[in-house]
């Protein structure tokens, strides 16, 4: 049993998820069991699942394309996984940056796409939740909002 943590909670604040956590939320929510068996998620486990969900409990959850693909594409063909997303798809707001703009941030060069998506979310105040070390010290360093959910989780 991990010592007690501390949980943010994000109720009625806008929230960006990267690819890592949103992954952990579509495999968490087929089955727990399955966090630890699937390759992109195997660090985590059902009790990190959790705390993934509290976190995001009641909070306005924005989307971005490029993590929206990237999670689809690491999903691979298994049709369980897409049902999932599919569900929350429908269930939250999508951000449509064009990627003409994306492509002419700083963040572009150095983190790609989907980074520089969730980093036009962070610039007007939405909080990421993201287990992405290299996001997060950009982010820190940003002072932007801020879950870095491997420190959440005590890893």
């Amino acid at each position: 049993m991990r010592p007690e943590i501390k949980i943010p909670l994000l109720r009625n604040r806008k929230v960006v998820i990267d690819t890592n956590v949103l992954l952990l939320l579509i495999v968490g929510s087929i089955d727990p069991l399955l966090i630890a068996k699937n390759k992109f998620t195997h660090q985590w486990g059902n009790e990190d699942y959790l705390v993934l969900r509290t976190i995001i409990d009641g909070a306005n959850i924005i989307l971005v394309q490029p993590v929206l693909v990237e999670s689809s594409d690491l999903l691979g063909n298994m049709n369980e996984f897409h049902e999932h997303l599919e569900v929350i798809i429908k269930l939250y707001k999508e951000s449509l940056i064009p990627s003409k703009k994306l492509i002419k941030s700083i963040a572009y060069n150095e983190f790609g796409l989907a980074d520089a998506s969730i980093l036009e979310q962070a610039q007007k105040g939405a909080y990421v939740v993201t287990a992405d070390r290299r996001l997060c010290e950009l982010i820190r360093r940003k002072k932007y909002n801020l879950v870095n959910f491997n420190e959440v989780v005590n890893y």
